[in-house]
C-alpha cells in the first residue's frame, strides 16, 4: 500500500481513504532463520534479508470493489507453486493503516506491507529457494514481480 495522505490515529475508514496506490512487494524473508528467531526475543535478522517492489503501481481508485477477491500466483522457475487471494487476511487494508497510524503520523509516500497472502509463503509450502532459481508474484490487476535468487 502506498501512502498518499498525512494521518494519525486515524480510524478504519480513514486509513482505507489514505491508500492512495499498491504494487506488489516479495519481502524475501528468510522463514528458515526467522522460525528459530521467532523462539528467541532477538536479535533478529529474518526479516529484514531483502525486499523487491514491483515496477507497476495501480491507483486505488482503479480496485474497488474487487480489492479483497484478487487471485494470487507463485511461480518458482515457470512452475506454479502456489495459489491464494486477498481474501484471507484476517485485518482489512485499511484497519492495517490505521493500526500503523494510531500514536504515530502516517506520512504521505510511505509503503505499508499487507503480509504474505496465504498459502503463498514457500515455508507454508515446504519450498526454499536456491541460488538461480526464478520467482514471480502475480496479483490480478496489480500486475508481475519477477525477480532471480543469486
Amino acid at each position: 500500500m502506498i501512502i498518499t495522505k498525512e494521518i494519525r490515529d486515524a480510524t478504519e475508514q480513514e486509513g482505507l481513504d489514505a491508500i492512495g496506490a499498491f504494487c506488489i512487494l516479495n519481502d524475501f524473508s528468510a522463514r528458515n532463520v526467522q522460525y528459530e528467531e521467532m523462539n528467541s526475543t532477538g536479535p533478529c535478522k529474518s526479516k529484514d534479508f531483502a525486499s523487491s517492489i514491483s515496477n507497476t503501481v495501480v491507483t486505488a481508485d482503479e480496485i474497488p470493489p474487487s480489492l479483497y477477491k484478487l487471485k494470487t500466483t507463485v511461480i518458482i522457475n515457470g512452475k506454479v507453486a502456489a495459489t491464494g487471494s486477498t481474501e484471507c487476511f484476517q485485518h482489512s487494508f485499511g484497519a492495517a493503516v490505521a493500526y500503523a497510524s494510531k500514536g504515530e503520523n502516517v506520512y504521505s509516500g510511505e509503503f505499508i506491507g499487507s503480509g504474505t497472502v496465504v498459502n503463498c509463503c514457500g515455508l507454508e509450502n515446504g519450498i526454499f529457494l536456491e541460488t538461480g532459481d526464478t520467482i514471480r508474484l502475480e496479483i490480478e490487476r496489480l500486475g508481475s514481480l519477477t525477480n532471480t535468487i543469486v
